[in-house]
């Protein structure tokens, strides 16, 4: 027996990949006829069919062709009734009509903001896998941000980034909105969740969406723990950078409240950026949000203009440093020299101590580096 959610099947012939997928029918396991799986589509324009013996482009909705030509975003059954039997086909519909520019048919709209579906779409038979592709393909389109306008909209942010079970965010009035998401960025890392269940260390509640909600791999989620924390260590170094200051207090919890100066900069952003590595220009952009109020939805075009300004500065900045791919340098001292340097029996703290240590006397010092950085 075959789903009828199950995705197409990827095959090669003759170095020509090809996708193949059953043909769908009103009930699992049957088979079905063109014109069946035609209606059994999300879209009306995603259901024309290519025939390759009469090379002819085939329209079994008879509405398919007309709705791609019109720009329409269209479900070929009653909306309701297809999300109800599909509640992803929503975000599939998103996509689709953010991505190529499409006006979403108003009787769509009002399906997915119904109750009833986004009640569906929250109940746990909803493959969460199927709901992070989706979600994947949205953000890595050419219109994430109105595809993700649309979800907001519609009702599904909360699940498709869904927190712990039994946890109790509370609801909040739109108004709020904005004041919340600005203190969620900025402070986001920093909320921890505790399995009752295990009984297990806590973690970030980050962590949790990126792995249980988005089904990202671990070594995603933390690349995602990494930005938030590298943007908190950009806030007050991006302001110091820009205003040219010869010494600034830096009371971000990144920096443990250190006094720099000038001469440092170099050091404390070469640091971060060994952290980071590839990923600090994400990291420069969050830290934007964390440095201006870019969050509130009534956001000018001056505000977005100086952000990028300050956004050019920095990176140029860096870049102009010889700080951009400071990661890939090879360290002067080794892991092996530096246990034995400061006579250490077991690799930990003091080993990671002493490698931060030599990568910031040579970035202070480019290639003067020698043991008094260590003992000094």
């Amino acid at each position: 027996m075959v789903n009828r959610h199950l995705s197409s099947v990827p095959k090669e012939f003759d170095a020509i990949k090809k996708n193949i997928t059953n043909l769908r029918s009103f009930e699992d396991g049957d088979f079905a006829t063109p014109e069946d799986d035609a209606y059994r589509r999300e879209l009306t324009i995603n259901s024309l069919f290519y025939n390759i013996q009469y090379d002819s482009v085939e329209d079994f909705t008879g509405r398919g062709i007309p709705d791609l030509m019109s720009g329409r975003t269209v479900t070929p059954l009653p909306p309701k009734k297809s999300f109800l039997d599909d509640p992803v086909s929503v975000l599939r519909a998103t996509r689709f009509g953010a991505r190529l520019g499409f006006e979403l048919d108003q009787d769509l709209k009002m399906a997915a903001s119904d109750d009833e579906v986004r009640a569906a779409m929250a109940a746990g038979n909803v493959n969460r896998e199927r709901i992070a592709r989706e979600i994947h393909l949205t953000v890595s389109g050419n219109q994430p941000t109105k595809a993700m306008a649309y979800i907001c909209e519609f009702g599904y942010f909360e699940t498709v980034f869904s927190l712990p079970e039994k946890s109790e965010p509370g609801k909040i009035s739109t108004d709020m909105t904005d004041f919340v998401l600005l203190i969620w960025i900025s402070h986001g890392k920093f909320l921890y969740y505790t399995n009752r269940k295990s009984n297990t260390n806590s973690f970030p509640v980050i962590k949790y969406i990126c792995r249980n909600s988005l089904k990202l791999k671990l070594s995603d989620a933390d690349t995602v723990m990494k930005l938030y924390t590298a943007a908190q260590g950009f806030v007050s170094l991006v302001h110091f950078i820009a205003s040219k200051d010869e010494r600034q207090f830096i009371d971000v919890d990144y920096w443990k409240g250190e006094m720099i100066d000038a001469s440092r900069i170099r050091t404390l952003v070469g640091l971060l950026l060994g952290q980071i590595k590839d990923n600090w220009r994400p990291a420069l952009v969050l830290s934007m949000l964390l440095t201006s109020s870019l969050v509130h939805s009534d956001v000018t075009s001056v505000e977005l203009d100086l952000s990028k300004e300050l956004y050019k500065v920095v990176e140029d900045w860096i870049v102009r440093k010889g700080l951009d791919g400071i990661w890939e340098v090879k360290p002067v001292v080794n892991g092996a020299q530096i246990m034995s340097i400061l006579d250490l029996k077991t690799e930990g703290y003091s080993l990671g101590n002493g490698n931060r240590r030599c990568l910031s006397g040579s970035l202070l010092i480019p290639l003067e580096l020698n043991r008094n950085v260590l003992i000094g």
